[in-house]
């Protein structure tokens, strides 16, 4: 049993990196709205036919309007919220109850927009909430099955990865596509997101060195070897091969980088598991 709970806790705390990119996300919304408007057309699921149309709203969309906005919802939450929250990539957990907030926020909408004035407000809601779960989780499903299939192929296709010597050089740009800085790549100790600037730290000689670029973290990690440098947190990531130590604390992971003895950084949840697989490895 404890091995079961151990399991789903691990999965549980997997990244969920499915809906990551925007080409994704917009996969999901055209579907899921293509697919509503066809399925609530031809087979008036849950006989919404009948829904209220007191409000002036309703009047005006009828029920066809379900699907339009459904889809204003899920850009909102997907392209406004997610930013906002800083949720560029979810663990399984985190995917799971932001489903079930986007479920509770469609419900919301629609129970504004379509509710009938002379129920009870509590009796009308659930009824809703409990219609939209049914009417949004098939294509919601069906939509990241579709996404996950449509990236499979580009997996197989991406040639291996040959890494760069240690003592190869490196040119950082930045944000204009400037080179900025020259650097041996096991020089560098670790990176900093701080504002619109991305500070490296690396050694030259015996010091540490900080050199401040304009450009975002993002931008400076995709220009460097993915096998070397691993994200620990929204605003840092290290090269893994001058990373002298990983300790855990009350729950918590925290690393440290040789040359840097006295700083202690925490590895936040959504990066947790790609240290603790480097750990077993």
């Amino acid at each position: 049993m404890e091995t079961r709970i151990s399991s789903l806790q691990q999965y549980l705390g997997r990244p969920f990196k499915l809906l990551d990119d925007s080409n994704s996300r917009w996969l999901l919304i055209l579907f899921c709205t293509v697919f509503s408007t066809v399925f609530i057309l031809f087979y008036d699921p849950l006989n919404v036919s009948g829904i209220s149309k007191e409000t002036t709203l309703a009047r005006l969309f009828s029920y066809h309007g379900l699907s339009f906005w459904g889809a204003l919802v899920l850009i909102f939450t997907q392209f406004v919220l997610r930013p906002r929250f800083q949720l560029d990539t979810f663990l399984v957990w985190q995917y799971l109850l932001w489903v079930m907030l986007e479920i509770f926020l469609l419900s919301v909408c629609f129970f504004l927009i379509y509710r009938a004035l002379e129920e009870p407000l509590l009796s009308e809601f659930i009824a809703v909430f409990r219609m939209t779960a049914l009417l949004a989780i098939v294509p919601y499903a069906i939509a990241c099955l579709l996404i996950a299939v449509v990236r499979m192929p580009q997996k197989n296709q991406v040639e291996p990865v040959v890494p760069e010597p240690a003592n190869a050089l490196l040119s950082i740009k930045d944000e204009n596509g400037k080179p900025m800085l020259s650097i041996a790549q096991a020089d560098i100790l670790l990176l900093k997101s701080e504002n619109n600037y991305t500070a490296i730290f690396f050694r030259q000689e015996e010091k540490v060195e900080k050199k401040l670029i304009r450009s975002s973290l993002k931008n400076i990690l995709q220009q460097l070897p993915s096998a070397h440098f691993l994200r620990i947190h929204r605003s840092y990531s290290i090269n893994v091969n001058n990373l002298s130590a990983v300790d855990r604390k009350n729950g918590e992971l925290q690393v440290k980088v040789k040359q840097l003895p006295d700083l202690s950084l925490k590895v936040s949840e959504t990066y947790k598991a790609d240290i603790l697989r480097l750990m077993d490895n």
